[in-house]
Protein backbone atom coordinates (compact mmCIF):
# COMPACT_ATOMS: atom_id res chain seq x y z
CA UNK A 1 0.00 0.00 0.00
CA UNK A 2 1.50 3.36 -1.03
CA UNK A 3 2.00 6.04 1.60
CA UNK A 4 0.53 9.53 1.40
CA UNK A 5 3.16 12.25 1.46
CA UNK A 6 2.57 15.24 3.70
CA UNK A 7 4.80 18.31 3.47
CA UNK A 8 5.24 19.75 6.96
CA UNK A 9 6.73 23.14 7.89
CA UNK A 10 7.98 23.28 11.49
CA UNK A 11 8.59 26.78 12.88
CA UNK A 12 10.70 26.28 16.00
CA UNK A 13 13.46 28.56 17.37
CA UNK A 14 15.45 25.72 18.96
CA UNK A 15 17.01 23.41 16.31
CA UNK A 16 17.50 20.62 18.90
CA UNK A 17 13.84 20.83 19.88
CA UNK A 18 12.92 20.66 16.20
CA UNK A 19 14.98 17.43 15.82
CA UNK A 20 13.27 15.88 18.87
CA UNK A 21 9.84 16.68 17.44
CA UNK A 22 10.70 15.09 14.08
CA UNK A 23 12.10 12.00 15.79
CA UNK A 24 9.05 11.69 18.07
CA UNK A 25 6.67 11.96 15.13
CA UNK A 26 8.41 9.09 13.37
CA UNK A 27 6.57 7.62 10.39
CA UNK A 28 2.81 7.42 11.09
CA UNK A 29 1.02 4.50 9.49
CA UNK A 30 0.27 5.20 5.80
CA UNK A 31 2.03 8.57 5.81
CA UNK A 32 5.41 9.83 4.69
CA UNK A 33 6.35 13.13 6.28
CA UNK A 34 8.60 15.61 4.47
CA UNK A 35 9.88 18.10 7.01
CA UNK A 36 11.07 21.69 6.51
CA UNK A 37 12.46 23.51 9.53
CA UNK A 38 12.50 27.30 10.02
CA UNK A 39 13.46 29.23 13.13
CA UNK A 40 11.15 32.08 12.04
CA UNK A 41 8.04 32.03 9.89
CA UNK A 42 9.54 34.51 7.40
CA UNK A 43 12.54 32.29 6.56
CA UNK A 44 10.61 30.26 3.99
CA UNK A 45 8.05 32.94 3.15
CA UNK A 46 8.01 32.33 -0.63
CA UNK A 47 7.10 28.64 -0.23
CA UNK A 48 4.74 29.53 2.61
CA UNK A 49 2.79 32.00 0.49
CA UNK A 50 2.95 29.64 -2.50
CA UNK A 51 1.04 26.95 -0.62
CA UNK A 52 3.85 24.38 -0.79
CA UNK A 53 2.95 22.82 2.57
CA UNK A 54 0.13 20.51 3.68
CA UNK A 55 0.38 21.52 7.36
CA UNK A 56 2.34 23.97 9.50
CA UNK A 57 3.48 23.50 13.12
CA UNK A 58 4.22 26.67 15.10
CA UNK A 59 5.97 26.80 18.48
CA UNK A 60 3.99 28.81 21.05
CA UNK A 61 6.74 28.72 23.71
CA UNK A 62 8.82 31.55 22.20
CA UNK A 63 9.19 34.44 24.71
CA UNK A 64 7.63 37.91 24.49
CA UNK A 65 4.55 36.66 22.59
CA UNK A 66 6.73 35.78 19.60
CA UNK A 67 5.00 32.41 19.38
CA UNK A 68 1.49 33.91 19.07
CA UNK A 69 2.78 36.55 16.66
CA UNK A 70 4.36 33.82 14.51
CA UNK A 71 1.06 31.90 14.58
CA UNK A 72 -0.91 34.91 13.38
CA UNK A 73 1.65 35.86 10.72
CA UNK A 74 1.76 32.30 9.42
CA UNK A 75 -2.01 32.10 9.03
CA UNK A 76 -2.05 35.41 7.19
CA UNK A 77 0.70 34.27 4.83
CA UNK A 78 -0.87 30.84 4.18
CA UNK A 79 -4.60 31.22 4.86
CA UNK A 80 -5.59 27.89 3.26
CA UNK A 81 -3.02 25.68 5.05
CA UNK A 82 -3.95 24.19 8.46
CA UNK A 83 -1.80 25.49 11.33
CA UNK A 84 -1.24 23.51 14.55
CA UNK A 85 0.23 25.11 17.66
CA UNK A 86 2.92 23.32 19.71
CA UNK A 87 3.51 23.82 23.45
CA UNK A 88 5.89 22.23 25.94
CA UNK A 89 3.32 22.30 28.76
CA UNK A 90 -0.42 22.80 28.80
CA UNK A 91 -1.56 26.39 29.20
CA UNK A 92 -5.33 26.66 28.96
CA UNK A 93 -5.41 30.40 28.30
CA UNK A 94 -2.77 30.20 25.57
CA UNK A 95 -4.52 27.21 24.00
CA UNK A 96 -7.86 29.03 23.87
CA UNK A 97 -6.22 32.11 22.37
CA UNK A 98 -4.55 29.97 19.70
CA UNK A 99 -7.80 28.20 18.76
CA UNK A 100 -9.67 31.51 18.68
CA UNK A 101 -6.94 32.93 16.45
CA UNK A 102 -7.53 30.14 13.95
CA UNK A 103 -5.22 27.26 14.92
CA UNK A 104 -6.71 23.85 14.07
CA UNK A 105 -5.31 22.18 17.22
CA UNK A 106 -2.86 22.59 20.10
CA UNK A 107 -0.41 19.68 20.58
CA UNK A 108 1.94 19.04 23.47
CA UNK A 109 5.47 18.45 22.22
CA UNK A 110 6.03 15.56 24.61
CA UNK A 111 2.94 13.72 23.36
CA UNK A 112 3.79 13.74 19.66
CA UNK A 113 3.87 10.05 18.74
CA UNK A 114 3.61 8.28 15.38
CA UNK A 115 0.05 7.25 14.53
CA UNK A 116 -1.72 9.66 16.95
CA UNK A 117 0.30 12.53 15.48
CA UNK A 118 -0.60 11.36 11.97
CA UNK A 119 -4.31 11.27 12.86
CA UNK A 120 -4.08 14.80 14.31
CA UNK A 121 -2.45 16.02 11.10
CA UNK A 122 -5.06 14.41 8.84
CA UNK A 123 -7.92 15.70 11.01
CA UNK A 124 -6.52 19.25 10.87
CA UNK A 125 -6.13 19.04 7.08
CA UNK A 126 -9.72 17.81 6.61
CA UNK A 127 -11.12 20.45 8.96
CA UNK A 128 -9.30 23.21 7.09
CA UNK A 129 -10.60 21.87 3.77
CA UNK A 130 -14.14 21.88 5.14
CA UNK A 131 -13.68 25.41 6.51
CA UNK A 132 -12.28 26.56 3.18
CA UNK A 133 -15.24 25.02 1.32
CA UNK A 134 -17.64 26.70 3.74
CA UNK A 135 -15.83 30.04 3.34
CA UNK A 136 -15.95 29.64 -0.45
CA UNK A 137 -19.69 28.91 -0.34
CA UNK A 138 -20.23 31.87 1.96
CA UNK A 139 -18.30 34.14 -0.43
CA UNK A 140 -20.35 32.79 -3.34
CA UNK A 141 -23.64 33.43 -1.55
CA UNK A 142 -22.45 36.89 -0.57
CA UNK A 143 -21.54 37.68 -4.19
CA UNK A 144 -24.99 36.53 -5.28
CA UNK A 145 -26.71 38.63 -2.60
CA UNK A 146 -24.56 41.67 -3.33
CA UNK A 147 -25.08 41.48 -7.10
CA UNK A 148 -28.89 41.23 -7.02
CA UNK A 149 -30.95 44.31 -7.88
CA UNK A 150 -33.13 43.74 -4.80
CA UNK A 151 -32.46 44.83 -1.26
CA UNK A 152 -31.82 41.92 1.11
CA UNK A 153 -31.61 41.91 4.88
CA UNK A 154 -31.53 39.41 7.73
CA UNK A 155 -33.12 40.31 11.04
CA UNK A 156 -33.13 38.52 14.39
CA UNK A 157 -36.25 37.63 16.36
CA UNK A 158 -36.41 41.16 17.79
CA UNK A 159 -36.36 42.74 14.34
CA UNK A 160 -32.73 43.88 14.61
CA UNK A 161 -30.82 43.86 11.33
CA UNK A 162 -27.84 41.49 11.37
CA UNK A 163 -27.05 41.85 7.67
CA UNK A 164 -28.03 44.23 4.87
CA UNK A 165 -26.73 44.10 1.31
CA UNK A 166 -25.32 47.03 -0.65
CA UNK A 167 -28.48 47.47 -2.76
CA UNK A 168 -30.68 47.98 0.30
CA UNK A 169 -28.23 50.56 1.62
CA UNK A 170 -28.31 52.43 -1.71
CA UNK A 171 -32.10 52.24 -1.77
CA UNK A 172 -32.36 53.93 1.65
CA UNK A 173 -29.33 56.21 1.38
CA UNK A 174 -27.25 54.41 4.03
CA UNK A 175 -24.06 52.39 3.99
CA UNK A 176 -25.01 48.76 4.58
CA UNK A 177 -22.80 48.69 7.68
CA UNK A 178 -24.75 51.64 9.15
CA UNK A 179 -27.92 49.58 9.10
CA UNK A 180 -26.49 46.62 11.02
CA UNK A 181 -27.74 46.53 14.60
CA UNK A 182 -30.63 48.90 13.96
CA UNK A 183 -34.27 47.91 14.06
CA UNK A 184 -36.23 47.36 10.88
CA UNK A 185 -38.70 49.88 12.24
CA UNK A 186 -36.07 52.64 12.14
CA UNK A 187 -36.49 52.70 8.35
CA UNK A 188 -40.30 52.61 8.22
CA UNK A 189 -43.08 55.15 8.46
CA UNK A 190 -45.86 54.58 10.97
CA UNK A 191 -48.14 52.69 8.57
CA UNK A 192 -45.34 50.30 7.65
CA UNK A 193 -44.42 49.77 11.31
CA UNK A 194 -48.00 48.89 12.17
CA UNK A 195 -48.26 46.50 9.22
CA UNK A 196 -45.00 44.69 10.00
CA UNK A 197 -45.73 44.42 13.73
CA UNK A 198 -49.10 42.90 12.87
CA UNK A 199 -47.42 40.27 10.70
CA UNK A 200 -44.32 39.50 12.79
CA UNK A 201 -45.96 36.75 14.85
CA UNK A 202 -47.36 34.87 11.80
CA UNK A 203 -43.90 35.13 10.20
CA UNK A 204 -42.31 33.59 13.30
CA UNK A 205 -44.69 30.65 12.97
CA UNK A 206 -43.70 30.08 9.34
CA UNK A 207 -45.95 32.37 7.30
CA UNK A 208 -44.39 33.83 4.14
CA UNK A 209 -45.95 36.99 2.78
CA UNK A 210 -45.57 40.02 0.57
CA UNK A 211 -46.84 43.54 1.13
CA UNK A 212 -46.20 47.05 -0.14
CA UNK A 213 -44.78 49.50 2.41
CA UNK A 214 -43.30 52.96 2.41
CA UNK A 215 -39.74 53.07 3.75
CA UNK A 216 -37.85 56.18 4.83
CA UNK A 217 -34.82 57.36 2.89
CA UNK A 218 -31.98 58.98 4.82
CA UNK A 219 -32.88 62.36 3.27
CA UNK A 220 -36.41 62.13 4.69
CA UNK A 221 -38.24 61.17 1.50
CA UNK A 222 -40.49 58.11 1.33
CA UNK A 223 -40.04 55.33 -1.21
CA UNK A 224 -42.58 52.68 -2.09
CA UNK A 225 -41.27 49.15 -1.70
CA UNK A 226 -42.59 45.62 -2.07
CA UNK A 227 -41.28 43.52 0.84
CA UNK A 228 -41.32 39.74 0.94
CA UNK A 229 -40.62 38.25 4.37
CA UNK A 230 -39.77 34.63 5.09
CA UNK A 231 -39.00 33.08 8.51
CA UNK A 232 -35.65 31.47 9.33
CA UNK A 233 -35.32 28.36 11.52
CA UNK A 234 -32.38 26.50 13.04
CA UNK A 235 -31.81 22.74 12.85
CA UNK A 236 -34.16 22.21 15.82
CA UNK A 237 -37.01 24.15 14.22
CA UNK A 238 -36.65 27.22 16.44
CA UNK A 239 -37.26 30.58 14.80
CA UNK A 240 -34.02 32.59 14.52
CA UNK A 241 -35.29 35.61 12.64
CA UNK A 242 -36.47 36.47 9.15
CA UNK A 243 -35.21 37.12 5.65
CA UNK A 244 -36.61 40.16 3.86
CA UNK A 245 -36.22 40.98 0.18
CA UNK A 246 -37.06 44.56 -0.75
CA UNK A 247 -37.96 45.83 -4.23
CA UNK A 248 -38.21 49.55 -5.03
CA UNK A 249 -41.60 50.04 -6.71
CA UNK A 250 -41.71 53.84 -6.49
CA UNK A 251 -41.77 54.22 -10.29
CA UNK A 252 -44.54 51.63 -10.60
CA UNK A 253 -46.67 53.30 -7.92
CA UNK A 254 -46.11 56.68 -9.59
CA UNK A 255 -47.31 55.28 -12.92
CA UNK A 256 -50.34 53.73 -11.21
CA UNK A 257 -51.15 57.08 -9.59
CA UNK A 258 -50.85 58.86 -12.92
CA UNK A 259 -53.12 56.25 -14.50
CA UNK A 260 -55.72 56.78 -11.78
CA UNK A 261 -55.51 60.54 -12.26
CA UNK A 262 -55.89 60.10 -16.02
CA UNK A 263 -58.96 57.96 -15.47
CA UNK A 264 -60.39 60.58 -13.10
CA UNK A 265 -59.69 63.35 -15.60
CA UNK A 266 -61.34 61.30 -18.32
CA UNK A 267 -64.42 60.86 -16.12
CA UNK A 268 -64.48 64.59 -15.35
CA UNK A 269 -64.09 65.29 -19.06
CA UNK A 270 -67.10 63.14 -19.92
CA UNK A 271 -69.15 64.89 -17.21
CA UNK A 272 -67.97 68.32 -18.40
CA UNK A 273 -68.86 67.42 -21.98
CA UNK A 274 -72.38 66.42 -20.97
CA UNK A 275 -72.90 69.62 -18.96
CA UNK A 276 -71.39 71.77 -21.72
CA UNK A 277 -73.63 70.18 -24.33
CA UNK A 278 -76.78 70.85 -22.30
CA UNK A 279 -75.64 74.36 -21.39
CA UNK A 280 -74.87 75.10 -25.03
CA UNK A 281 -78.48 74.23 -25.90
CA UNK A 282 -79.70 76.74 -23.28
CA UNK A 283 -77.37 79.42 -24.64
CA UNK A 284 -78.71 78.83 -28.13
CA UNK A 285 -82.19 79.69 -26.85
CA UNK A 286 -80.88 82.79 -25.02
CA UNK A 287 -79.01 84.06 -28.09
CA UNK A 288 -81.99 83.41 -30.33
CA UNK A 289 -84.35 85.35 -28.08
CA UNK A 290 -81.76 88.13 -27.68
CA UNK A 291 -81.50 88.56 -31.44
CA UNK A 292 -85.30 88.52 -31.74
CA UNK A 293 -85.69 91.20 -29.04
CA UNK A 294 -83.03 93.35 -30.70
CA UNK A 295 -85.19 93.68 -33.80
CA UNK A 296 -88.03 95.11 -31.67
CA UNK A 297 -86.02 97.83 -29.91
CA UNK A 298 -85.14 101.26 -31.39
CA UNK A 299 -81.53 101.84 -32.33
CA UNK A 300 -79.47 103.68 -29.68
CA UNK A 301 -81.87 102.94 -26.87
CA UNK A 302 -80.57 102.07 -23.38
CA UNK A 303 -82.52 98.81 -23.50
CA UNK A 304 -80.75 97.78 -26.72
CA UNK A 305 -77.34 98.46 -25.12
CA UNK A 306 -78.26 96.23 -22.18
CA UNK A 307 -79.47 93.56 -24.59
CA UNK A 308 -76.20 93.83 -26.56
CA UNK A 309 -74.26 93.31 -23.32
CA UNK A 310 -76.34 90.21 -22.64
CA UNK A 311 -75.64 88.90 -26.15
CA UNK A 312 -71.85 89.39 -25.75
CA UNK A 313 -71.86 87.62 -22.41
CA UNK A 314 -73.83 84.75 -23.94
CA UNK A 315 -71.37 84.50 -26.82
CA UNK A 316 -68.47 84.33 -24.35
CA UNK A 317 -70.34 81.66 -22.40
CA UNK A 318 -70.77 79.80 -25.70
CA UNK A 319 -67.03 79.88 -26.26
CA UNK A 320 -66.52 78.62 -22.72
CA UNK A 321 -68.76 75.64 -23.43
CA UNK A 322 -66.71 75.02 -26.57
CA UNK A 323 -63.60 74.81 -24.38
CA UNK A 324 -65.36 72.33 -22.11
CA UNK A 325 -66.36 70.29 -25.14
CA UNK A 326 -62.76 70.40 -26.37
CA UNK A 327 -61.59 69.25 -22.92
CA UNK A 328 -64.00 66.33 -23.09
CA UNK A 329 -62.64 65.55 -26.62
CA UNK A 330 -66.01 66.12 -28.18
CA UNK A 331 -64.93 69.18 -30.13
CA UNK A 332 -61.66 70.27 -31.67
CA UNK A 333 -60.13 73.65 -30.91
CA UNK A 334 -60.41 76.20 -33.70
CA UNK A 335 -57.21 78.27 -33.84
CA UNK A 336 -57.29 81.26 -36.20
CA UNK A 337 -55.55 84.62 -36.65
CA UNK A 338 -56.68 86.96 -33.86
CA UNK A 339 -56.34 90.69 -33.21
CA UNK A 340 -55.59 90.63 -29.47
CA UNK A 341 -56.10 94.39 -29.08
CA UNK A 342 -59.63 94.17 -30.46
CA UNK A 343 -60.46 91.19 -28.26
CA UNK A 344 -59.19 92.92 -25.10
CA UNK A 345 -61.19 96.04 -25.90
CA UNK A 346 -64.25 93.90 -26.56
CA UNK A 347 -63.85 92.32 -23.09
CA UNK A 348 -63.37 95.72 -21.42
CA UNK A 349 -66.87 96.09 -20.00
CA UNK A 350 -67.01 92.48 -18.76
CA UNK A 351 -63.59 92.74 -17.08
CA UNK A 352 -64.62 96.02 -15.42
CA UNK A 353 -67.54 94.24 -13.74
CA UNK A 354 -65.23 91.44 -12.56
CA UNK A 355 -62.97 93.68 -10.46
CA UNK A 356 -63.68 95.90 -7.47
CA UNK A 357 -64.27 99.65 -7.73
CA UNK A 358 -60.94 100.40 -5.97
CA UNK A 359 -59.01 98.60 -8.73
CA UNK A 360 -58.13 100.43 -11.94
CA UNK A 361 -57.83 98.61 -15.26
CA UNK A 362 -54.99 100.09 -17.33
CA UNK A 363 -54.81 99.15 -21.03
CA UNK A 364 -51.49 99.61 -22.83
CA UNK A 365 -52.06 98.20 -26.27
CA UNK A 366 -49.41 98.34 -28.97
CA UNK A 367 -50.84 100.02 -32.12
CA UNK A 368 -48.68 97.93 -34.48
CA UNK A 369 -49.38 94.61 -32.80
CA UNK A 370 -49.16 91.60 -35.12
CA UNK A 371 -51.74 88.84 -35.36
CA UNK A 372 -51.66 85.68 -33.23
CA UNK A 373 -52.98 82.28 -34.26
CA UNK A 374 -54.96 80.88 -31.33
CA UNK A 375 -58.36 79.65 -30.23
CA UNK A 376 -60.55 82.63 -29.34
CA UNK A 377 -62.32 80.95 -26.44
CA UNK A 378 -59.09 79.78 -24.84
CA UNK A 379 -57.47 83.21 -25.14
CA UNK A 380 -60.47 84.90 -23.50
CA UNK A 381 -60.39 82.35 -20.69
CA UNK A 382 -56.69 83.01 -20.09
CA UNK A 383 -57.35 86.75 -19.83
CA UNK A 384 -60.24 86.21 -17.41
CA UNK A 385 -58.11 83.93 -15.22
CA UNK A 386 -55.23 86.39 -15.16
CA UNK A 387 -57.48 89.30 -14.19
CA UNK A 388 -59.22 87.31 -11.45
CA UNK A 389 -55.88 86.19 -10.00
CA UNK A 390 -54.57 89.75 -10.07
CA UNK A 391 -57.75 91.00 -8.41
CA UNK A 392 -57.42 88.46 -5.58
CA UNK A 393 -53.78 89.46 -5.05
CA UNK A 394 -54.63 93.16 -4.53
CA UNK A 395 -55.84 93.89 -0.97
CA UNK A 396 -57.14 97.37 -1.84
CA UNK A 397 -56.56 100.40 -4.11
CA UNK A 398 -54.58 98.82 -6.92
CA UNK A 399 -54.11 98.73 -10.67
CA UNK A 400 -54.21 95.88 -13.15
CA UNK A 401 -52.33 96.57 -16.39
CA UNK A 402 -53.16 94.71 -19.59
CA UNK A 403 -50.43 95.30 -22.14
CA UNK A 404 -49.68 93.95 -25.60
CA UNK A 405 -46.47 94.16 -27.63
CA UNK A 406 -44.61 92.34 -30.35
CA UNK A 407 -42.01 89.84 -29.15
Amino acid sequence: MSSRTLRILLIEEDPLEACRIRESAGEPDGLRLEWTHATEWSEDRARLEGGDFDAILVDLDAPDAKGMNALLATMLAAPFVPVLALARAWNGIAAVEAIQAGAQDVLLKGEIRGDSFGRALLAAIERRKAEHAHESNEKLYRRIVESTDQGVCLADTDGRIVFANRKLGEMLGHAATEMTGKSLFDFMDEDARAGVKQNLEPHRRGFRGNRDFQLLHKNGTRIWTSITMAPLFDSEGQNTGLLATVTDITDRRTLEMHLQQSQQIESIGRLAGTIAHDFNNLLTVILGNTDLLATLLPAGSEELECLESTRKASEQATRLTQQLLAFSRRQLLQPKMLNLNAILLGMKEMLRRMVREDIELDYRLSPDLGGVKADLGQFEQVVVNLVLNARDAIPKNGRITLATSNA
